[in-house]
């Protein structure tokens, strides 16, 4: 027992690791220039007690072979993680490969599958050419439909063909965004960088937003940076048209956070007065079935940044909506400068067939997820005329029964419709006819019953 004792503590038994190298480096690398990579080695069993001395060999190579000066050595040791950084001037453009090995270390590295690494790169040529000569580059957009519902998520690919094909590996950029017709962003716009010989696909996703009503989307792309002679610019753009549907605009779901904010529960528009202020200037306290009102508001935006905001506004009472067009109908949208203000006019069309009473006319600026009202009371009145002109024959849909409010509420009328079979009872002409055949009856009964009394006075 004790010679065992004695040659472990004289040999103890190596420390069990398991080291990784990586390779961290851009996929492209400017000719005559200096270029960082960096060498990552890495003890994927955690922080070890004492420190691990390891030697990586590296080198870059391309077709021809290894590039002068190459393959290096280094040494230095880790506990958890170690990154070494390398730059490399390249002399002449094309296609290459840095690749690392742990050649050795101190410790038992108990997985030597993941000790070799490598890592394509292209290396650019001056003007923003390279040796790739002459390539046909066409954008094309796929996705798997054209309509998806709110909230869903809108899966689409960016594949990039070179018609010509050279078969020569080089770099290319595309920058793509998703608007709505109005200019405004779903995906703002964004570039990615890849690699492509004759073809590359980028797949990309994006989540459509909550939406009331429908809106259409166009996905855009261009090839941004080509990286080799495209004889065909024509076809390095395309554009995708996509529909989102969304909740019914006349829907009480639409319009469920509407309900909860006003003007009069300042906490609930905190987050109002500290981004935006909405204010109504103008408006109509009053306006009648069938008319339009025009509300002047002013917009503040008191962020420290440009923003770019929808504005609209609508007339509801509680889920229903008095306006036509639904709850965004008169959506307007601009850019707002930082610490900026804007006044503009707003113009709601009332719904002929609006019972009258007292509702609420809401002015709203949605940013991004959040919205910001303003909120005033307003009366819709009785209009004939409007009745008259949605109506042409009063007898066949019916005739507007009037009763008077309550006086709190200025002895505003309201309307019930009645159904035509007792319109036709009520109305005056109807009467008049109905008095005319009852005294027509009474007369030949009066006249029958004179014949029957004569006959018996003969008989």
């Amino acid at each position: 027992m004790l010679p065992v004792l004695a040659f472990l503590l004289l040999f103890p038994a190596a420390l069990a690791v398991d080291l990784e190298v990586t390779i961290d480096a851009p996929d492209v690398f400017n000719l005559s220039q200096s270029n960082t990579y960096k060498l990552i080695t890495k003890n994927l069993n955690g922080t070890s007690p004492e420190d691990v001395n390891f030697t990586l060999e590296y080198w870059i190579n391309n077709s021809a072979g290894y590039v002068m000066g190459f393959p290096k050595n280094t040494s230095d040791r880790l506990k958890l993680q170690k990154t070494i950084s390398r730059t490399w001037t390249p002399t002449s453009a094309g296609n290459y490969t840095i690749c690392s090995n742990i050649t050795s270390s101190t410790a038992n590295d108990t997985n030597n599958a993941n000790d070799y690494a490598c890592k394509d790169i292209f290396v650019n040529g001056s003007s923003g050419t390279n040796a790739s000569g002459d390539c046909d580059l066409q954008l094309d957009i796929v996705t798997n439909k054209v309509i998806y519902n709110e909230s869903e998520s809108i899966d689409y690919d960016l594949i990039t063909s070179d018609l010509i094909c050279s078969g020569i590996n080089h770099p290319y950029s595309v920058e793509y965004e998703i608007a709505d017709l109005f200019g405004n962003y779903l995906r703002s716009p964004f570039t990615s960088e890849a690699l492509i010989t004759c073809a590359d696909t980028l797949s990309r996703t994006k989540k459509a937003g909550e939406l009331c009503g429908s809106e259409a989307y166009l996905i855009k792309a261009a090839i941004k940076q080509a990286n080799c002679n495209d004889t065909n610019a024509d076809n390095n753009e395309a554009e995708f048209l996509i529909i989102v549907k969304g909740k019914d605009p006349d829907s009480s779901a639409c319009e469920a956070s509407s309900n909860n904010s006003s003007d009069d529960d300042p906490s609930l528009n905190a987050q109002s007065s500290k981004d935006f202020t909405v204010e109504i200037l103008d408006y109509q306290e009053s306006a009648k079935q069938g008319d339009n009102v025009e509300t002047k508001i002013k917009i503040t935006n008191n962020l420290n940044q440009s923003a770019t905001i929808d504005v609209y506004s609508y007339v509801f009472q509680g889920s229903s909506l008095a306006s036509l067009g639904g709850w965004t109908a008169n959506k307007e949208s601009f850019d707002i400068s930082a610490d900026g203000g804007k006044e503009i006019i707003l113009e709601n069309a009332i719904k002929s067939d609006a019972v009258p009473g007292i509702y609420s006319l809401r002015a709203r600026v949605a940013y991004g997820d959040k919205k910001y009202d303003a909120t005033k009371a307003i009366e819709i009145l009785l209009n004939p005329d409007a009745i008259a002109s949605d109506n042409a024959i009063a007898d066949d849909i019916g005739e507007i029964e009037l009763s008077a409010r309550d006086n709190s509420a200025r002895d505003v009328a309201t309307g019930s419709f009645i159904p035509p079979q007792e319109i036709r009872w009520q109305s005056g002409s109807s009467l008049a006819l109905a008095a005319i055949i009852f005294s027509a009856a009474l007369a030949i009964l009066a006249l029958g019953l004179l014949a029957t009394l004569r006959s018996n006075k003969y008989v």
